[in-house]
């Protein structure tokens, strides 16, 4: 896609910063990032680092090749092994001595990454038709758009294979949320489709910098910003450029893009059908049916399981009432912000907010995987990053845990305030004492009533597991209102 890597914007000098350092380390990579952020120029930069850089850099599509030929392409195999079958050297055998680069690793078929852990562990493999077995010297890295501990916790990816793959995690930021390359790209591509052409070379930059303000800009990453240049090219920079925001906005219409950074289980539209019942029966009017018990837990499924809901599709789910009737009961869960209504559909915004969890590692932050606990000394520095797609109020709270006892919960911030779009980041230090260190990251949104707080409790707390709809919030959202609470834990010694 570039002769050369962007590192221009400050994010990406971040990343850079990670790519040189994981690079020494002899150890798998999992690269995580949306569609077209350019996760395997990432890899190709590890690969470049690292000691293996004279060695072959061997890319494996794992969502490219049918599942039947998966186990033949990663193992190869010997002749005779099917009807027709000529020997055939694997991408393992391919990649001795160097790296080998699994894409969309989260596509792997079950069947076969317990024979890929196996390898990673150090194990021979034996190809296709042969009982002789095979070891190859390879560093490998993988790359991911999806939720792998998602696939995990649904059984479609193994988490030990997960936490083998993942030993330095690095992520990529979406394309829209690195102005700095779009506007380095954007150049590049201008003066290579019209060289010497400065003119047309800084319309489109400015173009470009224009596009990137849309809410759902770039979806299709550093590609889609190639095409943009092209056909801006082609068919001139002012078309193109409203045909792609007209695009875009018609997009973020039928679907608002709030992060959810859980999937949905029974426990969530259990306690989400709670707090629906909670707002409906708090409605000044006569309670819609959506009160009852079955209704409510009905419409929890359905929102927790889709992007969106038309109009049509609640009365159906609240047995066909009337238009006038839905808007007017739905007026407390769009208040109270649990819905998103466009005047077509309903969306549940929960949580509308991204975290980034971080600890430093002899002056570079590195990334904190979710659910993991990072291993630090004590009197480290943390980083915690709040990114909001709607007016969030945070404050984070700490607690620590020792052999001799908790220590009460202590405030480490004041409350601060994230507008639309933008990050707040949060930097503290550690208990100078070894412990475990538990941090709780409080958010709150803005209703038409105003703004609501959800004021922690006095009592230390012991589930370190962040998930969506926790049961041990609920009674704080309940009383307070749209809110959200994140936890992590650190050993600290």
């Amino acid at each position: 896609m570039t002769d050369q890597p962007v590192f221009e914007d400050a994010r990406s000098q971040t990343l850079l910063e990670h790519i040189t350092r994981a690079a020494k380390r002899d150890v798998a990579v999992l690269i995580r990032g949306p569609t077209g952020s350019g996760k395997e120029i990432v890899a190709r930069l590890l690969h470049q680092r690292s000691t293996r850089k004279d060695g072959p850099f061997v890319v494996m599509n794992c969502g490219a090749i049918s599942p039947n030929l998966i186990e033949s392409e990663l193992f190869g195999h010997v002749r005779n092994a099917f009807t027709g079958a000529r020997e055939h050297l694997g991408y393992l055998d391919k990649a001795n001595g160097g790296t080998l680069f699994l894409d969309e690793v989260g596509d792997l078929p079950v069947d076969q990454q317990v024979k890929l852990l196996r390898v990673l562990d150090g194990h021979g493999y034996c190809p296709v038709g042969s009982a002789q077995e095979r070891t190859s010297d390879i560093r490998f890295i993988g790359a991911t758009h999806r939720d792998v501990e998602a696939l995990c916790r649904d059984g479609r990816f193994r988490e030990d294979l997960y936490n083998r793959i993942n030993q330095i995690p690095l992520l990529v930021p979406p394309l829209a949320e690195r102005p700095a390359d779009v506007k380095a790209l954007a150049r590049r591509y201008a003066a290579k489709h019209r060289p010497g052409d400065d003119e047309f070379s800084e319309r489109v930059v400015a173009a470009a910098v224009r596009l990137s303000r849309c809410p759902d800009a770039w979806p299709g990453g550093i590609r889609q910003l190639h095409a943009f240049v092209v056909r801006a090219e082609c068919f001139g920079i002012v078309p193109t450029e409203d045909d792609m925001l007209r695009t875009w906005r018609q997009r973020g219409k039928q679907t608002v893009s709030f992060a959810v950074q859980a999937p949905a289980g029974r426990d969530d539209c259990e306690h989400l059908a709670g707090l629906i019942q909670s707002k409906l029966h708090s409605n000044r009017g006569k309670p819609m049916r959506a009160a009852s018990r079955p209704a409510s837990l009905a419409l929890a499924t359905r929102l927790l399981d889709n992007d969106g809901l038309s109009y049509p599709e609640v009365q159906e789910i609240l047995n066909s009432c009337d238009r006038r009737t839905l808007l007017s009961n739905l007026k407390p869960l769009i208040e109270g912000g649990l819905l998103h209504d466009d005047g077509t559909q309903v969306q549940l915004i929960w949580p509308p907010i991204v975290i980034g969890f971080f600890y430093q590692d002899d002056n570079i932050w590195l990334p904190v995987p979710r659910g993991s606990i990072p291993l630090v000394q004590s009197g480290d520095h943390l980083r915690i990053e709040v990114t909001a797609q709607l007016p969030v109020e945070v404050r984070v709270f700490g607690t620590t845990h020792r052999r001799s006892g908790s220590q009460p919960r202590r405030p480490i911030t004041d409350k601060k305030l994230v507008k639309i779009g933008q990050t707040l980041a949060i930097e503290f230090k550690l208990d100078s004492q070894p412990g475990f260190e538990q941090i709780f990251v409080h958010m709150t949104w803005p209703t038409t009533r105003g703004l609501h707080e959800v004021s922690p409790g006095t009592e230390a707390l012991y589930t370190p597991i962040p998930h969506v709809l926790q049961r041990e919030r609920m009674s704080l959202l309940e009383q307070a209102g749209p809110g959200w609470v994140e936890e992590y834990l650190v050993h600290h010694r």
